[in-house]
């Protein structure tokens, strides 16, 4: 009996080594896969840091929108007055802005073009607008830049004065006449992408 129970307290004793040493071993296992894991994540944050360094930074920002708008007007019994009228407009906008360190160039393109036909009355323009804008800029401060700016304002259609009844009527404007150029240099404070003073 004294055998029986030496032998059965000899099992439990090399069971509960043999256990410990299992656990101790994925321990090791465990933390040598941490480890591994480490060195892995560390690399590929690395790549990535190296990536975005070498991936170029878009300098030129471009876009725009364009619309087509046309409207109707008719009056029948109508005591308040008014007149039947069509009419169409065109509204168009282009931008192309650079940035590159602290050098900047900000460019628009406003046009409108637009044709109304009151009832008697002949087609005649309502809306006539070329308007281009400029501005070169070169970063003085985080927010602001010292800048030259330059703006040209003209149409693309001639204007007659329809006062005159004449079918001849006389022109009192025509493309690039009248035409205004503006440049100015100063200081552009621009604290947001989307606002600038």
């Amino acid at each position: 009996m004294k055998r029986i129970i030496s032998l059965a307290c000899t099992f439990m004793l090399l069971g509960s080594v043999m256990a410990q040493t299992e656990l101790e071993l994925k321990k090791k296992e465990l933390e040598a896969a941490e480890a591994q894991l480490k060195a892995v994540q560390t690399s590929v944050d690395a790549l990535k840091k190296s990536i975005e360094k070498l991936t170029p930074v878009p300098a030129w920002k471009t876009g725009g929108f364009g619309a087509l708008n046309f409207n109707q007007v008719g009056f029948s019994n109508w005591a308040a007055g008014g007149q039947d009228a069509i009419s169409t407009t065109f509204l168009g906008n282009a931008f192309a802005n650079y940035k590159k360190g602290k050098i900047s160039l900000d460019n628009n393109l406003d046009i409108t073009y637009g044709i109304l036909k009151n009832k008697g009355e002949e087609f005649r323009k309502n809306k006539d607008k070329i308007d281009l804008f400029s501005k070169v800029g070169h970063g003085a401060t985080e927010h602001a830049n010292w800048a030259f700016l330059v703006n040209y304002k003209t149409q693309f259609q001639p204007g007659y004065d329809f006062k005159n009844p004449d079918e001849n009527r006389p022109v009192i404007s025509r493309f690039m006449a009248p035409a205004f150029l503006l440049a100015s240099l100063g200081i552009d404070y621009k604290p947001t992408n989307y606002l600038s003073l």
